[in-house]
Order: structure tokens, then sequence, then C-alpha cells
């Protein structure tokens, strides 16, 4: 009952207190109608306000329109004025050219406008040749010249590179006769170029000789390249890279030219192509005939000798060597005719004996100026021999000469210097050679002094022979090295080798085994036998004969003796690559960047080829030049890296067999 209280005293109010409460109500109605009005006024103001920053957006907007407008005008009435400008140069350089035709009498315009309708590049070029040719001889020289230009333009135009090369090339041959003209000179410098360009385009050996800086370089690169494709089977493709290298060694001059030439023949024998290198040949002989100096044809003739000396099996080629030793006799003894009597002799114990032979005969017939002459000859040779046996032999047959001749004290001091030379020899073989050279000079001098101590050396080196076989049959070699070259030789060598076999003899033989290896590769004196050629190669090559290991290497990748077996010639390459073999090196590295029988790898291929170069082998730094384009420049340094590595582990370089001691076994790695 209590909450109903304020109820009933609200009820029971009096009206005055309603009508307060109604005029505090419309109050409150007419401030909050204000509020409102005040509200929307403001909401009016930011509309306006609004509308009036839009209206500005707009005019700024259509200023910078109006102004971009004017811009673009201007520059449309700039271009336009160039334009006209351009026009009129145009047109005075037309009227300046008509003028100079009008002066000329020249019609070249006209026929240029209907050049202009022929489709063909080629034909607009040989129409537009003739045009100048004509002007030239006329001796227009400057409308004649405008003409070659346009024809300058319009071969740059051509697209197919073969017929660009062909119109450039019968406008170079047409413009022959005008040499004498210096801006057709300079103009066929200019074609020349684009033609060099479109043969480096549309030929790939180009490409891959275009970095070489050397012409000869350039030549053995491509001769190794045609070895290698033929190899690889690829005939065809071999032809064409010799072609190209015999263009290439054309454009040398003198004896560089010829050399260059001997490159490329020598290819084409290896090739099969015998009749192309033969001719070739005998045209490079004819050539050297020619050649201005004696000193120039007797290197010339050299080097060609070198050139040849792998063909000696090779019936075309042994005859080409015969003239070239014909030529030099000739060349190299017309001033000195005695020394035709040691031309033939390769021993130059030999040679020492011939001419101290002469000297006695000569002292003996009273002409004892002629006499010391001939001995200052012999002597001349012993002053370039390194070997100690052949030093001491070769000192031993000059004091007899000299003591023949009277000069006593002078054999003596020789006898005695051939005693120092033989205390420093080493192997018992080599002591034993030399010794018996000495002793017998000495019996022929009739000189007593060295008596002793020659028979002192005698039974030391008896004492070491004694009961041991291998040092027999080492100096059974030896006595079969000093035999003249020819069957009887091969037939002692073929019997030596079978007495080592019988004995079970192995090690220190690996020069016999190289030598016999190649009578039999080569059918020399011995019956031709691939079999047994391999057979002895493997010998030597097993004990570590480098050259040996090159020759099975290359019988392996041929499949000269069995079926070609490509990972076993990379077996024996890589046994003489790591003796430091150049040939070996270089095989080896080729292999590497053709992917033949061991996985590709340029980097691989970079350092062996490297290695190579690096002992001034010829064919290497061709090759380098080609690889060094394929490496990036990580690849190269990690090249140079391995062959520091390579040159500091202990390998010792050597570039062909006579660097192996025979008996020796390479150094391991």
């Amino acid at each position: 009952m209590v909450l109903m209280v304020p109820l009933i005293i609200s009820a029971c109010e009096p009206p005055a207190s309603n009508e307060a409460k109604a005029t505090e109500q419309a109050k409150a109605a007419e401030q909050a109608k204000a509020a409102e009005q005040a509200k929307a006024a403001e909401e009016a103001k930011a509309a306006e306000e609004a509308k009036a920053a839009e209206e500005a957006k707009a005019a700024e907007e259509a200023k910078a329109a109006e102004e971009a407008k004017a811009a673009e005008e201007a520059k449309a009435a700039e271009e336009a004025k160039a334009a006209e400008e351009a026009k009129a140069a145009e047109e005075a350089k037309v009227a300046e050219e008509a003028k100079v035709a009008e002066e000329n009498n020249d019609e070249i315009d006209p026929i240029l406008e209907m050049v202009a309708k022929v489709e063909s590049p080629a034909v607009k070029v040989q129409v537009m040749g003739n045009l100048a040719m004509a002007r030239l001889l006329a001796g227009e020289i400057a409308p004649g010249m405008q003409v070659l230009e346009q024809s300058l333009v319009l071969i740059q135009g051509i697209e197919e590179v073969k017929l660009q090369l062909s119109v450039a090339e019968n406008l170079q041959d047409a413009l022959v006769g005008f040499d004498n003209v210096e801006e057709v000179s300079g103009y066929k410098k200019r074609l020349g170029v684009i033609m060099e360009e479109a043969k480096v385009k549309s030929d790939p050996t180009r490409r891959l000789t275009a970095n070489i800086k050397t012409t000869d370089g350039k030549v053995k690169f491509l001769g190794a390249l045609a070895d290698a494709l033929f190899q690889a089977g690829d005939k065809t493709q071999s032809l064409m890279v010799l072609g190209h290298a015999q263009e290439v060694a054309s454009e040398l001059e003198g004896s560089k030219r010829i050399m260059a030439l001997s490159h490329v023949a020598s290819s084409y024998i290896r090739v099969g192509l015998e009749k192309e290198g033969g001719a070739l040949f005998r045209d490079i002989l004819s050539a050297v005939a020619q050649l201005e100096t004696k000193e120039l044809k007797l290197e010339t003739y050299e080097r060609l000798g070198d050139e040849l000396d792998g063909f000696d099996q090779n019936e075309l080629m042994q005859g080409l060597m015969n003239e070239i030793s014909g030529n030099l006799r000739v060349i190299r003894y017309q001033d000195d005719p005695s020394l035709l009597l040691i031309d033939g002799i390769e021993d130059v114990v030999g040679r020492v004996h011939v001419l101290s032979e002469l000297a006695i005969s000569l002292s003996e017939a009273g002409n004892n100026a002629q006499a010391a002459e001939v001995l200052s000859k012999a002597g001349a040779i012993i002053s370039n021999i390194e070997d100690g046996a052949m030093l001491a032999a070769s000192l031993a047959r000059m004091a007899v000469a000299q003591a023949r001749m009277g000069k006593g004290e002078e054999a003596k001091q020789a006898f005695k210097k051939a005693e120092e030379v033989m205390a420093g020899i080493g192997g018992v073989d080599n002591r034993l050679t030399a010794l018996d050279s000495v002793l017998v000079a000495m019996q022929d001098a009739g000189i007593q002094e060295q008596t002793q101590w020659i028979l002192t050396q005698s039974i030391e080196l008896s004492v070491l022979i004694q009961g041991r076989a291998a040092g027999a049959m080492r100096h059974a070699v030896k006595i079969v090295d000093g035999l003249e070259e020819g069957n009887v030789k091969a037939l002692a060598m073929q019997q030596v080798a079978e007495g080592l076999e019988k004995a079970s003899l192995v090690g220190g033989f690996a020069n016999l085994y190289f030598q016999l290896a190649g009578l039999y590769h080569h059918g020399n004196q011995l019956e031709k036998s691939m079999k047994n050629a391999a057979e002895c190669y493997e010998k030597a090559a097993r004990e570590g004969h480098a050259a040996a290991q090159v020759a099975l290497g290359i019988m392996h990748l041929q499949g000269e003796a069995t079926l070609p077996d490509v990972k076993e010639a990379v077996s024996w390459f890589q046994r003489a690559a790591d003796q430091g073999h150049a040939e070996a090196q270089v095989s080896l590295g080729m292999l590497h960047a053709l992917g033949k029988g061991v996985e590709k790898n340029l980097v691989a291929a970079h350092q062996w080829v490297s290695l190579a170069a690096a002992q001034n082998y010829a064919e290497a730094k061709a090759a380098l030049a080609e690889l060094e384009d394929k490496l990036t420049p990580a690849e190269l340094e990690q090249s140079a890296e391995l062959v520091k590595n390579w040159s500091v582990s202990g390998n010792a370089a050597v570039s062909g067999p006579e660097k192996v001691k025979e008996g020796e076994a390479p150094k391991a790695k």
C-alpha cells in the first residue's frame, strides 16, 4: 500500500502545475526547432563551399587543358616548320645535284629513276656498278662515286647473307681496274668490311677464328679442327674447314705464307686427300725456290722438313722429303763442299770421326791449313754435344786426329777432357759405351798416359755387369741402337724383344718397345701389324713412356688394333698428360670439350689445353683462344686455379719420350 501514495498525490495535484509543464515543453520544442534550423544553415553553407571548390578545380583543369593544347599546337607548328625546312633543304640539294648534272651534261638521275623500278637488288647493283664505271672511265669521278655510294646502301639493305656476299664480290671484282682512283680505293675498303662481315655470318669456321689474332694461329687451329672432324667421321665438314684454312693461309706473304700453306697441305694428307696435299706441297716448293736469300731458303726448307717428318711412310711425301733434302744440300754446302761428307750421317760421333779422318788425310798430304780448318769444324760439332757418352767419344776421335797431325799436347788435353766427362756419366751402359770408344781411340793414337785409368774403369764395369741379365740386355739394346737404320737393325730389335720375353724381364726397356711398336705400326722393315704395334706400345706405356701412351691412346681412338674405344684412349691420354706431355694434354682437352669418352667439361678442357700452351705447343695456343670465348669469367678463374694446383703438385712437364729416362717410372702425382 505504501507504493501507491505517490501516484495518488500526483493525481491530486492542482491544474496550475500542468500549465507550467506545458510551457516548459513548448520552450523546449522552440529550442529544438532553432537548433535544427542552425544545423540546416550550417549544412547549406558547407554545400555552398564544396560547390565553389569543385567549380575552382574544374576551372583549373580547363586552364591546364588549354595550356596543354597550346603547347601541342606550338610543337606541331615547330615540327611543321622543321619539316618545311628539311623539305626546303632537300629541294635545295636536288636543285644543286640537278645543277651539277646539267653542268656535266649528266643523265644519272633519270637512269637511277629507272633502276629504282627494278625489284632485284642484285640487278640494281649490277646496273649501277656499270653506270658508275662508265662515269669513272669518262673521268667523271664525283658522279661515279655518287652512284657507287647509292649501290653500297642497296648492298647493306640485302637481308640474305649469301646474296649480299655474292653481290658485293661481283662489284668488288668489277672495280679492280680502278685501284688508282683514291676515292674508289676507300670505297673498296668499306665494301670489303661488308664482305668480311657477310663471310663471318655465312661461315661458322670464320666465327670460330674471329678472335684469333694471328693468321698463322688461325691456320693451325683450323688444321687441328679439320683433323678432329675427320677423326670424328665428318669428312665433308673437315674438307670445308681445310678450304677455309687454305684461303686464310693465302693471305700471307713470303715464308710465312709458305709455312701456313704447308700446315694445310699436311692436313690434306692426314684426311686422305694425298693428291690435293701433294699438289699444294709442289706449289710450296716452287715458292721456296723464289725466296730472296740463301738464309731464308735454308730456314724454310728445314721447317718444311720438320713438317713432313711425320709422313716418312708415305711414298709421295717421301719423294718430297728427298727433294727437300737435296735442295738443302745444294744450298748448305755450295760454299763448303767438305761438309757433304757428313751430310747423311745422323750420329754426331760419326760426323766427328769422318771429319777427323779427313783432317788426318789432308795433313798427311801436306795441306796443314785446310786440315786445321776441317778439324775446327769437328770441334764446332763437339761444342754443341750435351750427352756425356757422345761427348767423350767425340773428344777421343778428335784427339786421335790431333795426335796423328803432330799435335801431341793438344791430343793429351782432349783425352784428359774426355776422362773428366766420363767421370760424370751416369749408368753402367752409358759409361761402358763411352769407355769402348775412348779405349779404341787411345789405341789408334798410341797414347798410354790414361791406360791405367781406362783399365780400372773396365774392371769396375765388368764387375757391375756380371750376373745382371737385365744389365746385359740393356747393353744389347745399346748395341742395337748403334746399328744403321734398316732391316738389320729392325730384326735385331725384334730379337732383343724376344730375348726379353724369354728371360721374363720387365722394366727399363720402354724405348726399345716404343721404337719396335713404330716399326710394326708403319710397316717399316718389319711386316705391318697393328696387333703387335699395340702390344709393344702398351709395354712401353705401362713403363711410363709418355709418347707410347699417346700413340696407344690414338690407336684406341681410331680403332686401329681393336674396335674404337674412346674411354681407353682417354685413360692413356690422361696418363701421358699427367706427365706433362703437351700433345696428350691437347688431345685430352679436346675430348673433354667434345664430351667424347668423358663427360663434357669445358673447364677441364681449358685446364689441359692451358698446360700444353704453357709449353709453347702451337696447336694448344690456337685451341686455347677458341676455348676462352666459351667460358665464363668464373669458369676461366676455376681453370686457372686447376692449372696452378697441377703445376705445384709435383708433375714434371715433358714434351716427348726423350725426357722420360729409360728404365725410370714417371713421377707420381
